[in-house]
């Protein structure tokens, strides 16, 4: 491998070559425009191939990004030199190895690359750097200071911070509920409106198009916002350029996908740097939703309302009192955002319960997220653990949405469960409580699990099945996992990220591998308890259940392009010793190792390892407990919820319900 230039260097080198590039002569033009690019192809091959440099076209590509960044910084209009890289990009594969910056043959190949633009001017459209360009010169212009990374701006830019401060000065102006107002009016607009949320998603199209708006980042800011306004001369046009704003600086992160094949992308980058950016977009461009209707029968079936006494006793109220209130809450009025009242409560509930309750439920001034300064502070942002904020009336209260409410509900209990119960206790209501929620809501609908949490021991292989679907066609392992993603992962945390995948997702797929495997081996699984589940040549679903939705990483497309990365891949740690944190890696490989060897069985349909991983990989489904229960409300049975779950087809909107929402348009379910 040469060695390589520093990024500056690099970026330096090429400029002089480009400088120098002019005085080149090229051998003579062939007679024909035909011959002549078979011969300037086969010479710009000629010189800038260079096996062995360790410097590849998807390298030259991140340089292409600086030198671009590089002239928007430094107020430049044009960038030719970007243009004949770029022809190059054209003109070779994106893992050929070629010549690193101040290789001496650079001179020579941008003469030919002049050359073969001046025959084929076409450039390749790249909506997503344009739009990283003049997001940047936008706000550079406004006097926000960035810095250039290797091909991308720097995160700990102070720009970040300063035009998030002008954000919340433009919010300030305009007051709390205003904010969440327009908010909700345009995310419904751009988004779509469907079982009781907003259907937020990625933007699959391949039309030229401006950088998206960053509603979940703007949510939160508008969290922090003054609840009363200081006042705007021209309201509509401070919420413009706060839009505007927000979605300019949002744009310079470059986490947005274009087009429908950004999935594939998992498979081609770095798994941890892709999963981060992946949560770190859902955080930025969503929010954590269910339906408000879905809240009550979560509340009992999670948590039970057996243990009230002792939380009535620690805090004023129980699980049931909680429920009633989530009921109160939708049995009315169910616009968002939304003005409440304790008289709203104290239809069934005593004015002292509800006095406790909404201490508990409601976020005191300054907070919520007082310390969200920019748009990595995920780690610090609580909105997410209460409902409700303050509204500085008497007796009054702010909903800033309803399909929010109850995710937040649920942070209050279980918070004060972890603080009333004994460790036993929580042990014992992790482990079970998404599992009985999950099967509550499917027997509201009609779907009776034949199998629940049993334990069985088949050719030496011990394993539990938390719920089995079935009928005469299917036959569905549901496996539950209860973990919420880390805020460490929403603010890009690489390591968050790849745990929250590998223990949310790859664990309960792991296991439902396991049983599967088994049931094709053997045609029967014999459970401790005596039930016996037989496999007679039915098709078999795996769905993994979570109780928050986990955005991108539940998409059943991701799951399939990740699957021969997961089934090969093995977690280190780096850096000082730490136990806990080796428990963890070793916890998540022992995951790994599961997932390739099941993964990675012959399926009998010929092909090799790879082909078996990719087949097995699409029996793969992974919802939320909220997106479950909205499918099964047109989708009560087993074998009709199988169909719509593993649909062999995308929308390339990375939401499950959104995705789902476009199914039915379409009539494909």
């Amino acid at each position: 491998m040469q060695e390589q230039l520093s990024f500056s260097a690099s970026l330096r080198a090429m400029q002089d070559a480009w400088k120098a590039c002019g005085a080149v002569e090229l051998p003579e033009n062939a007679t024909s425009l035909s011959s002549e690019r078979a011969q300037l192809d086969e010479l710009l091959s000629s010189t800038l191939e260079c096996v062995g440099s360790g410097f590849t076209v998807k390298n030259l590509r991140q340089l292409i990004s600086s030198v671009v960044l590089e002239a928007a910084l430094s107020g430049q209009d044009e960038v030719d030199l970007a243009k004949l890289l770029g022809v190059v990009v054209r003109h070779l594969s994106v893992d050929t190895e070629i010549l690193p910056p101040g290789g001496a043959g650079w001179i020579r190949g941008l003469a030919i690359a002049t050359r073969l633009q001046e025959l084929w001017p076409h450039e390749t459209r790249n909506d997503r750097l344009r739009n990283v360009e003049l997001a940047l010169k936008r706000l550079v212009s406004k006097g926000h200071a960035f810095n250039l990374a290797v091909g991308k701006i720097d995160r700990t830019s102070p720009g970040f911070q300063t035009a998030t401060a002008e954000i919340m000065r433009l919010f300030n102006k305009l007051g709390q509920f205003d904010i969440f107002q327009f908010i909700e009016q345009v995310a419904r607009s751009q988004q779509g409106y469907e079982f009781d949320q907003v259907l937020f998603g990625r933007n699959p199209s391949n039309e030229p198009r401006d950088a998206g708006i960053p509603f979940g980042f703007l949510w939160q800011l508008a969290a922090r916002t003054a609840v009363l306004p200081s006042g705007s001369k021209n309201p509509e046009r401070d919420r413009k350029d706060a839009f505007e704003l927000s979605r300019d600086l949002i744009a310079l992160i470059d986490i947005e996908t274009y087009g429908q094949f950004w999935a594939i992308a998992a498979q081609a980058a770095p798994t941890d740097a892709w999963l981060a950016d992946a949560v770190l977009h859902d955080h930025l461009f969503s929010l954590q939703q269910w339906s408000p209707y879905l809240t009550p029968i979560i509340l009992r079936s999670f948590f039970g309302t057996a243990r009230d006494e002792a939380l009535r006793s620690a805090y004023g109220w129980g699980v049931e009192d909680v429920a009633i209130a989530a009921e109160l809450l939708v049995a009315g009025q169910t616009t968002s955002p939304r003005i409440i009242s304790a008289a709203l409560f104290e239809r069934r509930l005593p004015p002292k319960t509800v006095t406790n309750l909404l201490r508990d439920l409601t976020h005191e001034l300054p907070a919520p997220n007082a310390d969200y300064t920019d748009p990595f502070s995920a780690g610090r942002h609580d909105l997410m653990f209460r409902p409700f904020v303050s509204s500085l009336l008497p007796g009054k209260y702010t909903v800033p949405s309803m399909a929010t409410v109850g995710p937040a509900i649920y942070e209050v209990v279980a918070a004060a469960a972890r603080n009333t119960f004994s460790k036993d206790e929580m042990a014992k209501l992790s482990g079970e409580g998404l599992e009985n929620a999950t099967r509550a809501v499917l027997e509201f609908r009609g779907i009776v699990p034949t199998i629940v949490a049993a334990k069985y021991l088949v050719h030496g292989q011990a394993g539990e099945c938390d719920l089995v679907l079935e009928d005469d066609e299917t036959i569905i392992f549901i496996e539950c996992k209860a973990k919420a993603m880390p805020r460490g992962a929403m603010a890009g945390a690489a390591m968050d990220a790849v745990f929250a995948y590998i223990e949310g997702i790859a664990s309960s797929q792991s296991q439902a591998l396991q049983h599967q495997s088994l049931l094709e081996a053997h045609g029967r699984i014999t459970f401790e308890n005596g039930k016996v589940l037989e496999h007679l040549r039915r098709k078999i679903v795996r769905l993994s259940t979570t109780l928050f939705d986990f955005g991108t990483l539940q998409d059943r497309f991701v799951f399939s392009q990740l699957s021969a990365t997961l089934a090969n891949s093995k977690l280190s740690v780096i850096g000082a010793p730490n136990k806990s944190a080796q428990k963890r890696v070793n916890n998540s490989n022992a995951i790994l190792q599961q997932v390739g060897q099941h993964l990675s069985r012959d399926t009998g349909l010929g092909g090799d390892v790879n082909d078996w991983i990719w087949v097995r990989s699409l029996s793969t489904a992974s919802l939320s407990l909220g997106q479950l229960a909205t499918i099964l409300i047109d989708h009560s049975t087993v074998s009709s919820l199988a169909d719509v779950i593993r649909k062999p087809a995308t929308f390339a909107t990375g939401s499950v319900l959104k995705e789902y929402h476009y199914l039915r348009m379409q009539r494909l379910v």
